[in-house]
Protein backbone atom coordinates (compact mmCIF):
# COMPACT_ATOMS: atom_id res chain seq x y z
CA UNK A 1 0.00 0.00 0.00
CA UNK A 2 2.84 2.14 0.79
CA UNK A 3 4.79 1.54 -2.44
CA UNK A 4 1.77 2.64 -4.51
CA UNK A 5 0.75 5.39 -2.40
CA UNK A 6 4.61 6.27 -3.49
CA UNK A 7 4.33 5.74 -7.29
CA UNK A 8 1.14 7.89 -7.06
CA UNK A 9 2.45 11.39 -5.66
CA UNK A 10 5.81 10.01 -7.41
CA UNK A 11 3.50 10.49 -10.72
CA UNK A 12 1.76 13.59 -9.56
CA UNK A 13 4.74 15.46 -9.33
CA UNK A 14 5.89 14.47 -12.74
CA UNK A 15 2.80 15.86 -13.81
CA UNK A 16 2.98 19.08 -11.87
CA UNK A 17 6.50 19.76 -12.99
CA UNK A 18 6.04 18.80 -16.59
CA UNK A 19 2.73 20.65 -16.78
CA UNK A 20 4.52 23.82 -15.20
CA UNK A 21 7.22 23.85 -18.48
CA UNK A 22 4.52 22.57 -20.52
CA UNK A 23 2.04 25.94 -19.65
CA UNK A 24 5.29 28.28 -20.67
CA UNK A 25 6.27 26.29 -23.83
CA UNK A 26 3.05 25.83 -25.54
CA UNK A 27 2.19 27.05 -28.54
CA UNK A 28 -0.78 29.73 -27.70
CA UNK A 29 -2.28 29.74 -31.03
CA UNK A 30 -2.31 26.66 -30.95
CA UNK A 31 -4.70 26.46 -27.83
CA UNK A 32 -6.90 29.31 -29.37
CA UNK A 33 -7.43 27.49 -32.48
CA UNK A 34 -8.35 24.39 -30.01
CA UNK A 35 -10.87 26.91 -27.81
CA UNK A 36 -12.26 28.17 -31.26
CA UNK A 37 -13.14 24.60 -32.03
CA UNK A 38 -15.29 24.26 -29.24
CA UNK A 39 -13.04 21.75 -27.70
CA UNK A 40 -13.81 21.57 -24.24
CA UNK A 41 -9.74 20.85 -23.06
CA UNK A 42 -9.09 23.67 -25.33
CA UNK A 43 -11.53 26.01 -23.37
CA UNK A 44 -10.14 24.39 -19.86
CA UNK A 45 -6.54 25.77 -21.39
CA UNK A 46 -8.05 29.18 -22.35
CA UNK A 47 -8.91 29.67 -18.36
CA UNK A 48 -5.32 28.91 -17.42
CA UNK A 49 -3.75 31.15 -19.83
CA UNK A 50 -6.05 33.69 -18.74
CA UNK A 51 -5.12 33.69 -14.78
CA UNK A 52 -1.40 32.44 -15.52
CA UNK A 53 -0.51 33.13 -11.89
CA UNK A 54 -3.28 31.17 -10.13
CA UNK A 55 -2.65 28.42 -12.76
CA UNK A 56 1.24 27.72 -11.90
CA UNK A 57 0.72 28.54 -8.23
CA UNK A 58 -1.70 25.83 -7.85
CA UNK A 59 0.79 23.62 -9.62
CA UNK A 60 3.44 24.82 -7.22
CA UNK A 61 1.39 24.21 -3.85
CA UNK A 62 -0.04 20.76 -5.45
CA UNK A 63 3.41 19.72 -6.58
CA UNK A 64 5.15 20.62 -2.42
CA UNK A 65 2.19 18.80 -1.21
CA UNK A 66 2.60 15.28 -3.18
CA UNK A 67 6.39 15.48 -2.43
CA UNK A 68 5.67 15.68 1.06
CA UNK A 69 3.24 12.91 1.17
CA UNK A 70 6.38 10.93 -1.02
CA UNK A 71 9.02 11.96 1.32
CA UNK A 72 6.86 10.69 4.85
CA UNK A 73 5.84 7.19 2.69
CA UNK A 74 9.33 6.63 1.68
CA UNK A 75 11.01 7.15 4.93
CA UNK A 76 8.37 5.56 6.75
CA UNK A 77 8.90 2.41 4.51
CA UNK A 78 12.63 2.92 4.20
CA UNK A 79 13.87 3.41 7.76
CA UNK A 80 12.95 0.07 8.82
CA UNK A 81 14.60 -1.51 5.89
CA UNK A 82 18.22 0.04 6.86
CA UNK A 83 17.47 0.10 10.70
CA UNK A 84 18.82 -3.76 11.37
CA UNK A 85 22.51 -2.41 8.87
CA UNK A 86 22.96 0.76 9.81
CA UNK A 87 22.26 2.03 14.21
CA UNK A 88 22.74 5.71 13.60
CA UNK A 89 19.50 7.56 13.23
CA UNK A 90 21.59 10.61 11.76
CA UNK A 91 23.29 8.41 9.11
CA UNK A 92 19.69 6.68 8.24
CA UNK A 93 18.58 9.97 7.61
CA UNK A 94 21.44 11.37 5.60
CA UNK A 95 21.08 7.97 3.46
CA UNK A 96 17.68 8.40 2.73
CA UNK A 97 17.57 12.08 2.31
CA UNK A 98 20.39 11.76 -0.52
CA UNK A 99 18.40 8.47 -2.33
CA UNK A 100 15.22 10.17 -2.13
CA UNK A 101 16.56 13.22 -3.53
CA UNK A 102 17.98 10.99 -6.30
CA UNK A 103 14.71 9.65 -7.48
CA UNK A 104 13.01 13.18 -7.33
CA UNK A 105 15.30 14.80 -9.61
CA UNK A 106 15.02 12.26 -12.08
CA UNK A 107 11.85 11.01 -12.14
CA UNK A 108 10.18 14.09 -10.67
CA UNK A 109 11.60 17.09 -12.14
CA UNK A 110 14.60 16.29 -14.90
CA UNK A 111 12.55 14.00 -16.93
CA UNK A 112 9.51 14.85 -16.66
CA UNK A 113 10.35 18.55 -17.46
CA UNK A 114 12.04 17.40 -20.53
CA UNK A 115 9.44 15.07 -22.00
CA UNK A 116 6.58 17.76 -21.29
CA UNK A 117 9.14 20.50 -22.83
CA UNK A 118 9.44 18.64 -25.81
CA UNK A 119 5.38 17.57 -26.30
CA UNK A 120 4.07 21.03 -24.69
CA UNK A 121 1.09 21.33 -26.97
CA UNK A 122 -0.02 17.64 -26.90
CA UNK A 123 0.38 17.08 -23.34
CA UNK A 124 -1.14 20.28 -21.52
CA UNK A 125 -4.05 19.17 -23.92
CA UNK A 126 -4.09 15.93 -22.63
CA UNK A 127 -3.99 16.97 -19.16
CA UNK A 128 -5.98 19.80 -19.22
CA UNK A 129 -8.90 18.09 -17.33
CA UNK A 130 -6.97 16.82 -14.34
CA UNK A 131 -5.15 19.84 -14.39
CA UNK A 132 -8.45 21.73 -14.29
CA UNK A 133 -9.17 19.82 -11.07
CA UNK A 134 -5.94 20.56 -9.04
CA UNK A 135 -6.17 23.69 -9.96
CA UNK A 136 -9.49 23.87 -8.17
CA UNK A 137 -8.52 21.52 -5.23
CA UNK A 138 -5.30 24.18 -4.63
CA UNK A 139 -7.10 27.31 -5.15
CA UNK A 140 -7.30 28.65 -1.90
CA UNK A 141 -3.63 28.20 -0.85
CA UNK A 142 -2.69 28.98 -4.20
CA UNK A 143 -4.63 32.46 -4.07
CA UNK A 144 -2.88 32.64 -0.45
CA UNK A 145 0.44 31.92 -1.64
CA UNK A 146 -0.22 34.92 -4.76
CA UNK A 147 -1.19 37.43 -1.70
CA UNK A 148 1.82 36.72 0.24
CA UNK A 149 4.01 37.08 -2.81
CA UNK A 150 2.55 40.42 -4.36
CA UNK A 151 2.53 41.92 -0.68
CA UNK A 152 6.67 41.10 -0.43
CA UNK A 153 6.82 42.81 -4.17
CA UNK A 154 4.91 45.96 -3.70
CA UNK A 155 5.41 46.45 -0.06
CA UNK A 156 8.29 45.39 1.11
CA UNK A 157 10.98 45.11 -1.91
CA UNK A 158 8.77 47.80 -3.73
CA UNK A 159 8.74 46.18 -6.99
CA UNK A 160 5.80 47.42 -9.69
CA UNK A 161 4.41 44.74 -10.88
CA UNK A 162 3.55 44.10 -14.12
CA UNK A 163 1.61 42.20 -16.37
CA UNK A 164 3.14 40.11 -19.30
CA UNK A 165 0.91 40.67 -22.32
CA UNK A 166 0.73 37.07 -24.19
CA UNK A 167 1.76 37.61 -27.70
CA UNK A 168 2.21 35.20 -30.23
CA UNK A 169 5.64 34.11 -31.64
CA UNK A 170 7.68 33.57 -34.86
CA UNK A 171 6.68 29.99 -34.70
CA UNK A 172 2.92 30.34 -33.88
CA UNK A 173 2.65 32.48 -37.19
CA UNK A 174 4.26 29.64 -39.08
CA UNK A 175 1.99 26.95 -37.31
CA UNK A 176 -0.96 29.78 -39.07
CA UNK A 177 0.52 29.74 -42.18
CA UNK A 178 0.52 25.92 -42.85
CA UNK A 179 -2.96 25.17 -41.08
CA UNK A 180 -5.05 28.30 -41.51
CA UNK A 181 -8.44 27.80 -43.13
CA UNK A 182 -9.81 29.14 -46.47
CA UNK A 183 -10.43 28.16 -49.76
CA UNK A 184 -7.43 26.28 -51.50
CA UNK A 185 -6.89 29.22 -54.23
CA UNK A 186 -6.76 32.03 -51.20
CA UNK A 187 -4.73 29.96 -49.22
CA UNK A 188 -2.13 29.85 -51.55
CA UNK A 189 -1.94 33.51 -52.10
CA UNK A 190 -2.15 34.71 -48.65
CA UNK A 191 0.38 31.64 -47.30
CA UNK A 192 3.34 32.67 -50.27
CA UNK A 193 2.25 36.47 -49.35
CA UNK A 194 2.47 35.55 -45.49
CA UNK A 195 5.42 32.88 -45.99
CA UNK A 196 7.67 35.99 -47.84
CA UNK A 197 7.02 38.66 -45.00
CA UNK A 198 7.66 36.00 -42.56
CA UNK A 199 10.87 35.17 -44.19
CA UNK A 200 11.78 39.03 -44.80
CA UNK A 201 13.92 39.30 -42.04
CA UNK A 202 16.27 35.82 -43.61
CA UNK A 203 16.89 37.89 -46.80
CA UNK A 204 19.93 40.45 -47.51
CA UNK A 205 19.64 43.56 -49.64
CA UNK A 206 22.25 42.12 -51.91
CA UNK A 207 19.70 39.56 -52.97
CA UNK A 208 16.77 41.86 -54.16
CA UNK A 209 19.23 45.05 -54.81
CA UNK A 210 19.45 46.31 -58.78
CA UNK A 211 23.02 45.47 -59.45
CA UNK A 212 25.65 47.85 -60.02
CA UNK A 213 25.89 47.57 -63.76
CA UNK A 214 22.39 48.48 -64.28
CA UNK A 215 22.05 51.53 -62.49
CA UNK A 216 21.15 54.57 -63.78
CA UNK A 217 23.27 57.84 -62.80
CA UNK A 218 23.74 61.35 -63.80
CA UNK A 219 26.45 63.55 -62.82
CA UNK A 220 25.71 66.28 -60.41
CA UNK A 221 27.29 69.12 -62.59
CA UNK A 222 24.48 67.59 -65.54
CA UNK A 223 21.73 70.41 -66.98
CA UNK A 224 18.22 70.42 -67.16
CA UNK A 225 18.19 69.28 -70.41
CA UNK A 226 20.65 66.25 -70.03
CA UNK A 227 18.36 65.45 -66.99
CA UNK A 228 15.07 65.27 -69.05
CA UNK A 229 16.85 63.09 -71.08
CA UNK A 230 17.94 60.41 -68.90
CA UNK A 231 14.77 60.40 -67.04
CA UNK A 232 13.02 59.89 -70.85
CA UNK A 233 15.39 57.12 -71.98
CA UNK A 234 15.39 55.02 -68.68
CA UNK A 235 11.52 55.34 -67.51
CA UNK A 236 12.57 55.33 -64.19
CA UNK A 237 11.09 58.36 -61.67
CA UNK A 238 14.32 58.71 -59.34
CA UNK A 239 17.61 58.60 -60.96
CA UNK A 240 21.00 58.57 -58.69
CA UNK A 241 22.90 61.24 -58.88
CA UNK A 242 27.05 60.98 -58.52
CA UNK A 243 29.88 63.44 -58.14
CA UNK A 244 32.23 61.98 -60.99
CA UNK A 245 31.89 58.27 -60.41
CA UNK A 246 29.04 55.61 -59.26
CA UNK A 247 31.09 55.26 -55.95
CA UNK A 248 30.42 58.70 -55.05
CA UNK A 249 26.78 58.94 -54.61
CA UNK A 250 25.46 62.10 -53.26
CA UNK A 251 21.68 61.33 -53.66
CA UNK A 252 19.21 61.21 -56.12
CA UNK A 253 16.55 63.43 -57.69
CA UNK A 254 12.86 63.14 -58.47
CA UNK A 255 10.90 63.45 -61.77
CA UNK A 256 8.52 65.69 -59.83
CA UNK A 257 11.96 67.66 -59.13
CA UNK A 258 11.73 68.69 -62.67
CA UNK A 259 8.75 70.98 -62.13
CA UNK A 260 11.18 73.01 -60.26
CA UNK A 261 13.88 75.76 -61.91
CA UNK A 262 17.17 74.99 -61.71
CA UNK A 263 20.70 75.00 -63.44
CA UNK A 264 22.73 71.57 -61.95
CA UNK A 265 21.34 68.25 -61.07
CA UNK A 266 23.11 69.01 -57.45
CA UNK A 267 20.61 72.00 -56.88
CA UNK A 268 17.39 69.66 -56.66
CA UNK A 269 19.47 66.97 -55.15
CA UNK A 270 17.81 64.49 -52.52
CA UNK A 271 19.37 62.64 -49.55
CA UNK A 272 19.53 58.66 -50.30
CA UNK A 273 20.09 56.42 -47.41
CA UNK A 274 23.32 54.18 -48.01
CA UNK A 275 22.77 50.49 -46.44
CA UNK A 276 25.26 47.54 -46.35
CA UNK A 277 24.63 44.58 -49.16
CA UNK A 278 24.75 42.49 -45.97
CA UNK A 279 21.63 44.16 -44.39
CA UNK A 280 18.56 42.09 -43.78
CA UNK A 281 15.46 43.62 -46.23
CA UNK A 282 13.25 43.32 -42.45
CA UNK A 283 15.85 45.97 -40.96
CA UNK A 284 15.76 47.64 -44.57
CA UNK A 285 11.92 48.32 -44.85
CA UNK A 286 12.22 49.90 -41.21
CA UNK A 287 14.94 52.52 -42.51
CA UNK A 288 12.84 53.46 -45.27
CA UNK A 289 9.55 54.18 -43.47
CA UNK A 290 11.42 55.27 -40.19
CA UNK A 291 12.98 58.14 -42.83
CA UNK A 292 9.69 58.10 -45.26
CA UNK A 293 12.02 57.06 -48.22
CA UNK A 294 11.62 54.84 -50.91
CA UNK A 295 15.30 54.50 -52.48
CA UNK A 296 18.37 53.23 -50.99
CA UNK A 297 22.10 52.90 -52.22
CA UNK A 298 23.89 49.66 -51.33
CA UNK A 299 27.57 49.47 -50.73
CA UNK A 300 30.15 46.58 -50.40
CA UNK A 301 32.06 45.59 -47.48
CA UNK A 302 35.03 48.01 -49.47
CA UNK A 303 32.28 51.19 -49.60
CA UNK A 304 31.83 50.61 -53.59
CA UNK A 305 28.49 50.97 -54.54
CA UNK A 306 27.35 47.27 -56.01
CA UNK A 307 23.79 47.75 -56.30
CA UNK A 308 20.61 50.05 -55.56
CA UNK A 309 17.18 49.01 -54.08
CA UNK A 310 13.76 50.75 -53.51
CA UNK A 311 10.81 50.49 -51.80
CA UNK A 312 9.28 48.56 -54.53
CA UNK A 313 12.08 45.56 -54.93
CA UNK A 314 11.28 45.06 -50.59
CA UNK A 315 7.55 44.54 -51.56
CA UNK A 316 7.88 42.52 -54.22
CA UNK A 317 9.59 39.85 -52.10
CA UNK A 318 6.28 39.36 -49.99
CA UNK A 319 3.72 39.99 -52.86
CA UNK A 320 5.40 39.09 -55.90
CA UNK A 321 5.98 40.93 -59.09
CA UNK A 322 4.31 44.57 -58.84
CA UNK A 323 3.97 46.16 -62.57
CA UNK A 324 3.81 49.90 -62.90
CA UNK A 325 3.47 52.23 -65.96
CA UNK A 326 7.02 51.50 -67.00
CA UNK A 327 7.25 47.64 -66.88
CA UNK A 328 6.69 45.83 -70.42
CA UNK A 329 6.04 42.10 -69.66
CA UNK A 330 6.34 41.52 -73.39
CA UNK A 331 9.58 42.74 -74.20
CA UNK A 332 11.10 41.38 -70.51
CA UNK A 333 10.29 38.19 -70.93
CA UNK A 334 8.53 36.62 -74.36
CA UNK A 335 8.11 33.02 -75.68
CA UNK A 336 8.51 32.58 -79.44
CA UNK A 337 7.84 29.23 -80.05
CA UNK A 338 7.98 26.17 -78.17
CA UNK A 339 11.47 25.69 -77.05
CA UNK A 340 12.88 29.25 -78.27
CA UNK A 341 12.37 32.52 -75.74
CA UNK A 342 13.67 35.99 -75.72
CA UNK A 343 14.56 38.05 -73.01
CA UNK A 344 16.03 41.24 -71.38
CA UNK A 345 19.10 40.68 -69.71
CA UNK A 346 17.86 42.58 -66.58
CA UNK A 347 15.06 40.00 -66.21
CA UNK A 348 14.93 37.64 -63.15
CA UNK A 349 15.88 34.37 -62.88
CA UNK A 350 12.93 33.39 -60.59
CA UNK A 351 10.75 35.12 -62.95
CA UNK A 352 12.01 33.19 -65.96
CA UNK A 353 11.46 29.79 -63.65
CA UNK A 354 8.19 30.54 -62.61
CA UNK A 355 6.78 31.80 -65.98
CA UNK A 356 7.74 29.31 -68.07
CA UNK A 357 7.87 25.12 -67.70
CA UNK A 358 9.93 24.57 -71.00
CA UNK A 359 13.32 26.37 -69.66
CA UNK A 360 14.93 26.66 -65.62
CA UNK A 361 17.72 28.48 -64.94
CA UNK A 362 19.42 27.27 -62.00
CA UNK A 363 19.74 29.97 -59.36
CA UNK A 364 23.29 31.19 -58.00
CA UNK A 365 24.99 34.23 -56.42
CA UNK A 366 23.21 36.26 -58.34
CA UNK A 367 19.66 37.89 -59.69
CA UNK A 368 19.27 38.27 -63.41
CA UNK A 369 19.35 36.10 -66.68
CA UNK A 370 22.83 38.69 -67.63
CA UNK A 371 24.42 37.76 -64.25
CA UNK A 372 23.79 34.10 -64.69
CA UNK A 373 25.57 34.51 -68.00
CA UNK A 374 28.29 36.01 -67.17
CA UNK A 375 29.01 34.44 -63.45
CA UNK A 376 28.82 31.01 -65.79
CA UNK A 377 31.23 32.26 -68.33
CA UNK A 378 33.44 34.60 -66.52
CA UNK A 379 33.18 37.28 -69.03
CA UNK A 380 31.16 39.71 -71.44
CA UNK A 381 29.78 37.64 -74.10
CA UNK A 382 30.31 39.71 -77.64
CA UNK A 383 27.04 40.23 -79.53
CA UNK A 384 26.30 37.30 -82.01
CA UNK A 385 28.15 35.13 -79.50
CA UNK A 386 26.23 31.66 -78.93
CA UNK A 387 27.27 30.43 -75.24
CA UNK A 388 25.78 26.42 -74.62
CA UNK A 389 25.07 25.50 -71.09
CA UNK A 390 23.59 22.56 -70.20
CA UNK A 391 20.21 22.30 -72.04
CA UNK A 392 19.99 25.91 -72.88
CA UNK A 393 21.90 27.83 -75.79
CA UNK A 394 21.94 31.52 -75.31
CA UNK A 395 22.33 34.07 -78.15
CA UNK A 396 23.37 37.25 -77.65
CA UNK A 397 21.91 39.43 -79.33
CA UNK A 398 22.29 43.17 -77.73
CA UNK A 399 24.89 44.13 -75.31
CA UNK A 400 25.73 47.76 -74.85
CA UNK A 401 27.86 49.44 -72.01
CA UNK A 402 29.46 46.19 -71.17
CA UNK A 403 26.34 43.97 -70.10
CA UNK A 404 24.05 41.91 -71.77
CA UNK A 405 20.92 44.05 -72.97
CA UNK A 406 19.11 41.07 -74.96
CA UNK A 407 18.93 37.40 -75.16
CA UNK A 408 17.16 34.82 -76.98
CA UNK A 409 17.49 31.14 -75.53
CA UNK A 410 16.87 28.03 -77.42
CA UNK A 411 15.90 24.88 -75.32
CA UNK A 412 17.03 21.56 -76.81
CA UNK A 413 15.03 18.36 -76.36
CA UNK A 414 17.64 16.42 -74.49
CA UNK A 415 20.31 17.62 -72.05
CA UNK A 416 23.56 17.69 -73.13
CA UNK A 417 26.61 15.99 -71.82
Amino acid sequence: MMIAIAILMLVLSAMFSGSEIAFVSASKLKMELKKKDGSFRGKLIDKFYHNPAEFIGSLLVGNNVVLVIFTYVMTRGLTPLIKPYIANDFVIFILVTLFLTFIVLIFGEFLPKTIFRVQADRLLFMLAVPLRFFQGLFLLPSKFMNWITRFVLTKVLKISEKREINVFTRNDLEYLVKFGNGTQQEENVQQEMFENALYLQDVKVKVVMVPRTEIVYIDKDATENELIEVFKESGFSRIVVVKETLDDVIGYVHHIKLMEKFEKVEDIVLPIIIVPETLRVHDLLNRLILRKQAIACVVDEYGSVSGLVTLEDVLEEIFGEITDEHDDEENLAKQISENEFLFIGRVEIDKINKKFDAIHIPEGDYNTLSGYIVTTTHSIPEQGEEIQLGRNKFIIEQVSDKKIERVRVIVSNQDDD
